[in-house]
């Protein structure tokens, strides 16, 4: 799936640069997908593809999503920098990126696979030659731009369990005239997900350990957010409507997830069109269209609540003591509920994204080229959030006199019956039930002009350059029900948000060969890049890079580069709306916390009234994640050089090493309520922001902390590609006929080290995964391994996937026992066997062949963004061209 053997051919732009070469082995480290991969893999979708690449960090994909973290849009993750610093390109132009309420990315499930005819992956920052997001690298994703006749492809699939099932359907249909071409597609996609009870890996999830009296641990499970409610101050669980009532152990923990999802169904219907008409000899005329609608559900849990998580009602969730059931006589405060009654919570959401592009493409002159061209896109997302909470009704249920003045209420009963699973009556169900609507929009516009030629013909080679210009504007923002708006519901706490900005950029590009055939040079090529963006909010911006390109000789070949990158805010950054969490905290004023002996801590907290008697009582608080209009660019320094081997003594092999170095500052991203607190109470005053965004109640409880997204901190990663490529004749092994190819893609993860303040310490993550979720996995080795025997119409593949083991971080050995110290090193077995003949191919496959489930990890049960959770899974592709 790389770069092969040199060789002579037309002249192409490849991804990396703009200008048209005829070395088929680029200055760039990039891999190569091709269709025919495509034809024999188990792929629906472009994820499904990426997603099985070492060089792909997996943790931006949605289609296999823990619970309660679908967010409608799968998008690609490199370098596991996230997915807003891997741009994705098709046929070299950016791609619409589809909006959701947690992010915005270039949703790759919506891209007809049927469509592609190869996918390049730039294994590199390239923001000098395509702008704003190129940080980590670029996936251009190349569509056919020819085709005559008719196509169908069909494929599905089931797990080695009768369930994860796969749908998929295209048909393709083109036109080739003298003076250009037609091309479309339809596509269907539908994949039936899984549920948390259908794998026992997560059917009943270990919440945490207790000591044996053996020097071992026994794991517990479950959820203090219990059907019958718990009383935390208290340690009790109440387990009906009587006074009967016994101590909360770990045995009898509620298990909440049951029915959520651990891989979200979805299905996606998509449309293409691609003309193009020759107005003159000199001049062609172009028009691409696409459509795509994506529709996702993501499962989980029963609505919990708990007092201090709505801010307009702090003391929600509390019992008064005039309840009718409440048989206790006091106030019940620290109450922990899960509302099964009201029904398991889940989140539709459909997303839908077009976008048509038009231009002119000309010649003039001797070999110089132009493009102008306009697009638009759009991307909506509507998402439902059924069986939430409507906390006024709640507060109301719970109180008798409030309920009996409020006649839906009262029509209910006297006052809902917390105490008890199964006690709170339909009526009453109905009565604090919110279903919640959330919609996001995204809009963009990029008019573009370019132009490429040979400047000089110089003894070496000619002298290239591509010179062009850009102006893009992205609008958008987020709009919630009315429900939402008042504050009333348990889901969130937000008001709209809109706005937009633009960008006026301009670049140039040049290439330039110093030698050729000379001793320890058989060629040599220096190109360099520079491009200003000009951002209304941001204001200039310059990136660079320069690039060395030096073929000793047939054999061997070293490339590299040096250069900047930036990243400017998007959308969603700057104008997201809010979304709750409720995050566990220690508040710097309980001097049992350990942060009040230091003398300006403690005279911020006494400035707020706060003595050395205060405690805190809720181990959560409730916060607000916002975007932020104070955001500027992130930048980033890089590196690379690597050598290519294609050695004339062992014909069709093929071996490359890439060394990568990234160091990005000003990291945008969404703090914590750790972080916030410390930048408040490490400099406290009313005028410092993070001050102003933590609100306290009359007790002087926080009550909510605003979490905006900020610059902060930084990343320094740096690491090996390597790749190995050997085709030859089955006969060298005296196998009589047919054709062997053998190829082994790794990463090889160096340093991944994560600043989480500007000025503070950087950690060092490689090797790591979070026992608590908040990052994926580091592993320091991922790799896959090819294996093709191709004879006449037959094709056999074989593929083996490996991913190192990783240690947790933040391991406690007095808390845990030693298996969830780390995890093992995982292998996957993948075959295939395919039959063409004529215009007919069929493919039949299992993936996963043993069955590997994926490992234990405390705290999160798996890592959904690096291992397989669906288990052995046979597939079947049929193809039929007319």
């Amino acid at each position: 799936m790389n770069e092969g053997a040199v060789q002579q051919v037309d002249e192409v732009v490849v991804t990396g640069t703009r200008i048209r070469h005829t070395d088929a082995v680029s200055a760039n480290p990039i891999t190569v997908v091709g269709a025919q991969a495509l034809q024999v893999s188990n792929v629906q979708t472009i994820a499904d593809v990426l997603s099985k690449l070492p060089v792909i960090s997996h943790q931006g994909y949605g289609g296999a999503t823990p619970a309660g973290q679908q967010t409608g849009t799968t998008g690609v993750d490199m370098r596991n920098l996230g997915p807003s610093r891997t741009l994705v390109l098709v046929d070299g132009r950016r791609y619409t990126p589809s909006i959701s309420l947690l992010n915005i990315a270039v949703n790759v499930d919506t891209i007809p696979v049927s469509m592609i005819d190869r996918i390049e992956i730039l294994r590199d920052g390239a923001s000098p030659i395509y702008g704003s997001d190129a940080v980590a690298g670029v996936i251009n994703i190349i569509t056919k731009q020819h085709f005559n006749g008719a196509q169908i492809d069909a494929d599905t699939g089931v797990s080695g369990r009768g369930d994860g099932a796969t749908y998929h359907v295209s048909v393709t249909v083109g036109r080739e005239f003298s003076a250009g071409n037609i091309l479309a597609n339809l596509s269907y996609v539908k994949k039936d997900g899984l549920t948390a009870q259908q794998r026992a890996y997560s059917a009943n999830p270990v919440q945490g350990y207790i000591p044996n009296g053996s020097g071992g641990f026994t794991p517990y499970f479950g959820s203090i957010f219990s059907p019958g409610g718990t009383w935390l101050s208290q340690g009790v669980t109440f387990i009906g409507p009587t006074t009967s009532q016994y101590a909360l152990l770990p045995e009898t923990g509620y298990v909440e997830t049951n029915n959520s999802s651990i891989v979200d169904p979805m299905e996606t219907y998509a449309g293409t069109v691609h003309a193009r008409y020759e107005l003159s000899p000199q001049i062609k005329a172009f028009f691409d269209a696409d459509y795509a609608r994506d529709d996702t559900v993501s499962y989980g849990s029963a609505a919990e609540f708990f007092a201090g998580r709505s801010a307009k009602y702090p003391s929600a969730g509390n019992v008064p003591a005039d309840n009718p059931y409440n048989l206790i006589g006091i106030p019940i405060t620290n109450f922990y509920k899960s509302f099964d009654t009201v029904g398991d919570r889940y989140i539709p959401t459909r997303t839908t994204t077009w976008e048509a592009a038009v231009g002119l493409r000309g010649e003039f002159g001797d070999g110089y080229e132009w493009t102008a061209s306009y697009k638009y896109g759009s991307s909506n997302s509507r998402s439902g959030f059924p069986n939430n909470l409507n906390v006024n009704h709640l507060v109301t249920a719970y109180d008798p006199i409030l309920c009996a003045a409020a006649p839906t209420c009262a029509a209910a009963g006297a006052a809902l019956d917390p105490f008890g699973p199964a006690t709170i009556t339909p009526a009453f169900a109905n009565y604090i039930r919110q279903n919640d609507t959330v919609t996001n929009r995204y809009v963009q516009q990029i008019g573009g002009l370019s132009l490429t030629g040979r400047l000089a013909k110089l003894p070496a080679g000619p002298l290239s350059f591509a010179l062009g210009g850009e102006i893009r504007r992205e609008s958008g923002g987020t709009s919630y029900d009315d429900i939402i708006l008042a504050g009333d519901s348990s889901l969130i706490d937000a008001k709209n948000t809109s706005g937009a900005y633009t960008s006026k950029e301009v670049y140039a590009e040049l290439n330039a060969p110093l030698l050729k055939d000379v001793a320890l040079a058989k060629s040599l090529t220096v190109d360099g890049a520079v491009r200003y963006s000009d951002y209304d909010l941001f204001g200039g911006s310059t990136t660079w890079k320069i690039g060395l390109n030096w073929a000793v000789n047939d054999d061997v070949r070293v490339r590299g580069g040096v250069g900047t990158a930036f990243r400017a805010p998007s959308i969603i950054d700057l104008y997201g709306g809010a979304l709750n969490t409720f995050s566990t905290y220690a508040d710097p004023c309980d001097p049992t916390k350990g942060r009040r002996s230091n003398p300006s801590v403690d005279a911020a907290c006494l400035a707020q009234g706060l003595g050395s008697d205060f405690r805190q009582v809720n181990s959560k608080t409730l916060g607000l994640r916002t975007g932020s209009a104070n955001l500027v660019p992130e930048t980033a320094d890089e590196a690379n050089i690597g050598v290519v081997f294609t050695p004339r003594f062992a014909q069709g092999l093929a071996v490359a090493i890439d060394y990568f170095s990234i160091k990005l500052k000003n990291a945008i991203s969404q703090p914590g309520t750790g972080i916030i607190l410390s930048e408040c109470y490490s400099n406290y005053s009313a005028s410092n922001s993070a001050c102003a965004g933590i609100s306290r109640n009359a007790a002087g409880q926080i009550s909510e902390i605003l979490l905006p997204k900020e610059n902060f901190g930084g990343v320094r990663t740096d690491g090996v590609d390597f790749s190995v490529q050997y085709a030859f004749e089955a006969s060298r092994l005296g196998l009589g006929v047919g054709q062997f190819t053998a190829s082994l893609d790794g990463a090889y993860l160096l340093n991944y080290k994560q600043q989480a303040l500007t000025g503070g310490p950087f950690t060092q993550l490689r090797g790591y995964f979070a026992q608590d979720g908040s990052f994926g996995s580091y592993n320091v080795l991922r790799a896959t391994g090819n294996l093709t025997y191709s004879r006449g119409d037959w094709r056999l593949d074989y593929k083996i996937r490996y991913i190192e083991g990783g240690k947790a971080f933040g391991f406690m050995p007095e808390a845990e026992p030693m298996s969830a110290a780390r995890t093992p090193d995982v292998y996957y077995n993948d075959i295939s066997l395919s039959y063409r003949r004529e215009r007919y191919q069929i493919t039949v496959g299992i993936e996963n062949i043993a069955d590997t489930q994926p490992p234990f990890i405390f705290g999160t049960q798996y890592d959904a963004t690096a291992y397989d959770l669906m288990g052995r899974y046979f597939y079947l592709k049929f193809s039929a061209k007319y």
